[in-house]
């Protein structure tokens, strides 16, 4: 299924199991041969990777002082980036929201966040 995804999001653990390597710029330029256009790796609280159209980028985390429960940190970080990217932010305003609303969602207890509290 990889060679028909335009964009792939996944954590270091989960490109290293699929692809079977360890670096994030292994795993990018794998994704990048099959033909993916842009892939994006989390590695919890270090920096992200982007691979766009062949070049790779990291790009620093927001950093969260207040952890309460890391449940659900990564679907909200791929759902704030797709939706960004979709509404046309470029990668680094993309990543800039991701990171800003796993962290926020980190702060809470379990996968659900209170009422509309979300930083827009």
């Amino acid at each position: 299924i990889i060679p028909l995804c335009h964009t792939i999001l996944l954590n270091i653990e989960e490109g290293s199991s699929i692809l079977g390597f360890e670096t994030p710029e292994r795993i990018h330029q794998t994704l990048h041969n099959l033909g993916v256009c842009e892939s994006v790796i989390r590695d919890g609280g270090n920096p992200c990777s982007v691979g766009s159209n062949g070049s790779i980028e990291k790009i620093a985390a927001t950093k969260s002082t207040d952890i309460v429960d890391t449940t659900a940190a990564g679907d909200s970080f791929s759902a704030a980036y797709l939706f960004e990217r979709i509404s046309g932010a470029d990668i680094h305003q993309a990543i800039f929201r991701a990171h800003q609303i796993a962290a926020f969602v980190i702060s809470h207890q379990g996968a659900i966040t209170p009422g509309r509290t979300i930083p827009i």
